[in-house]
């Protein structure tokens, strides 16, 4: 499987991961789209690990 993970083109901010099938397994078929996820809200926190 392999994963691709889109950024802005010019900041390089992460927006999110998406995971295609390489090869055929199962009943997945290689190209098909496994996973996906998105970056929907961001926040700026004062210390690690505080929540916004």
């Amino acid at each position: 499987m392999s994963s691709s993970t889109p950024t802005h083109e010019k900041t390089h901010e992460f927006l999110g991961e998406r995971s295609v099938a390489s090869e055929d397994y199962s009943d997945v078929k290689k190209g098909q789209v496994t996973s996906n996820a998105a970056v929907l809200r961001r926040a700026v926190v004062d210390k690690a690990g505080e929540r916004p």
